[in-house]
């Protein structure tokens, strides 16, 4: 579960991401009582300690399994501007983790023969609910569990009132209504596709068929309290509370994330000791009645990303390694296990970063005695002369400014009305953000200043001239458009593959939406042509003899980027 800061697609460009950057991370040492004290201590120092001091995340727990041995070291801060240390108690969000219990879920269901893996979902859903098929192919349990189900990562009827806690206002009723509107674009079992939806629809679909309240009741009842894992659960008691690590990015607090109609994909929080017990138990090394259910998961099913396998919930590469990662809006986590050496690792970090993954394979490797190497990109230190030459604003298109700023040693970049992030130095001249995959050069230096700003995004060099303030750009004028008309223009237009512009009305007015953008208004310039106001952009709704609506095109950056009405 993952944000961006800009569409790779380039059209509207507006965050999804978060917040920004703060003080610098200290303790970078280990501060578990049993950390520093086992046979890794040095390995482990080593590589872990290279994500606190170079501040990819805030902090930062690492749990070793390997035979009858755990080792837990821990550095960092729990929260950026305090001085507490995690513990092997901290409670962090692990994401799509939770993929992996709800899969165990499914598995001890079918053992028990409660529903079998070729069910199709349709049959344990409310009676009204529609699940989408294609001709006499339905989408079963399995195809959920592995990303098989022809579903599309997130439902298009997600749109986030809040971007710092986007699912919280995602209901199991608006669950239902997309389901019952949406048209698979390929058979269920044809292709890979990752999917938060399908496994939040898997753990909906589960509790209903065991007659409970919610996911999170029957996964305690039969997954973790059988393993004895009472530090993991969604709801969180107002002890544990004290015990959760904040989120964070780019250094600055930021908010938890609340699941809950899509809980079974990623709503679980839960600690290094805990999960450390859940590795023992898939590795066989912990005696469970879940032994048959665990052991279901983890044989290949089908091909994923990647020359990789997938099992039920979980990842298998060619070399056998057993895994998933999960990331939230402030947080990273990674596990996985391999049976053969009979290893097992956890990493969670508090910094949504995907350096926790390459710290988790690192340590994996190194436990099975294999070659291990950590490669994060390079940062430079730059004095103050060099940063202050690109301190200023910068106009990539008429009205569309990117505001540069020092703070101490640090440099950040702010797109017209998004968060400011933090943008780290790889030379004197080009900076990387974190947040997303996108880099910042600064060219043509004169007079001490840089005179040109280049967004590198998505394959895409974009200029952007410095200037001496920013311009209000004007608005058209508005006119009047009747309810019917825009009527004709709400659906869904497909802009690129996987990316979707949804159009919606609300109240006298429309909403236009790009995959994972929040719902903008557009207001109209003429009968068929709506403008932004908070962006230079324009749509115009391509219309047929007949009345129909075909298409619309954007129009931004000089560019006029078509999208087929599909919906």
């Amino acid at each position: 579960m993952r944000n961006r800061i800009v569409t790779g697609s380039q059209t509207l460009l507006l965050a999804v991401a978060l917040a920004a950057c703060s003080g610098p991370v200290s303790n970078t040492r280990p501060t578990d009582a049993t950390a520093g004290q086992g046979k890794y201590a040095k390995q482990v120092n080593a590589l872990a300690g290279k994500l606190v001091e170079g501040q990819w995340t805030e902090g930062l727990v690492v749990g070793l399994v390997h035979g009858d041995t755990d080792e837990v070291y821990t550095f960092g801060r729990v929260e950026a501007g305090k001085d507490a240390a995690p513990t092997a108690r901290t409670l962090f969000e692990i994401g799509s983790i939770t993929k992996a219990f709800t899969a165990i879920l499914l598995a001890e269901l079918a053992r028990r023969g409660k529903v079998k893996l070729d069910e199709p979902v349709q049959a344990l859903l409310p009676e009204g609910v529609k699940v989408p098929k294609r001709g006499d192919k339905q989408i079963t349990l399995a195809h959920l569990s592995t990303h098989h189900s022809g579903l599309p990562r997130m439902p298009g009827n997600f749109k986030p009132k809040k971007v710092d806690n986007p699912y919280a206002d995602y209901t199991r009723d608006r669950l239902y209504a997309f389901l019952s509107s949406h048209e698979l674009r390929r058979d269920p079992g044809a292709k890979y596709e990752y999917s938060n939806l399908a496994v939040g629809l898997l753990g909906q679909a589960l509790a209903a068929r065991a007659g409970k309240t919610s996911y999170e009741a029957l996964l305690r009842e039969l997954v973790l309290a059988p393993l004895g894992m009472k530090d993991t659960a969604i709801a969180l008691s107002t002890e544990q509370q004290q015990r959760f690590a904040r989120g964070h990015v780019d250094g600055k607090v930021t908010s938890h994330w609340d699941i809950p109609a899509l809980a079974g994909a990623g709503g679980l929080r839960s600690t290094v000791t805990d999960m450390m017990t859940f590795v023992r138990a898939n590795l066989g090394l912990k005696k469970t009645a879940l032994a048959e259910a665990l052991t279901m998961t983890h044989g290949k099913r089908a091909a994923a990303a990647k020359g990789m396998s997938v099992g039920l919930g979980w990842h298998i590469t060619p070399a056998g390694d057993v895994w998933h990662n999960g990331g939230t809006g402030g947080f990273h986590s990674y596990t996985a296990f391999h049976k053969g050496s009979r290893t097992g690792v956890v990493v969670l970090g508090n910094t949504n970063t995907g350096a926790v993954d390459k710290l988790g394979s690192a340590l994996g490797a190194m436990l099975r005695g294999q070659k291990y190497a950590l490669k994060l990109p390079a940062t430079v230190k730059l004095g103050a002369e060099v940063l202050d030459r690109y301190v200023g604003i910068y106009e990539m298109a008429p009205g569309v400014y990117f505001t540069v700023a020092r703070n101490g040693a640090r440099l950040t970049a702010q797109l017209l009305s998004q968060p400011a992030f933090r943008i780290y130095p790889e030379s004197e001249t080009r900076f990387k953000y974190r947040v997303a995959k996108a880099a910042i050069s600064f060219q043509d230096i004169k007079d001490g200043k840089a005179m040109t700003m280049v967004l590198h995004q998505g394959g895409k060099d974009q200029p952007a001239k410095r200037v001496a303030k920013k311009t209000t750009r004007k608005l058209p004028r508005e006119v009047a458009v009747e309810g019917k008309v825009l009527d004709r223009y709400a659906g869904t237009y497909l802009l690129a593959p996987g990316v979707n512009v949804t159009v919606t009305r609300k109240g006298a007015g429309l909403l236009a939406q790009v995959t994972g953008q929040p719902a903008i208004p557009i207001f109209p310039r003429s009968q068929t042509r709506f403008f932004y106001k908070v962006v230079p952009a324009e749509i115009e709704f391509m219309v047929d003899t007949a009345g129909k609506t075909q298409s619309l095109v954007l129009y931004q950056g000089g560019r006029e980027m078509p999208a087929k009405k599909v919906k």
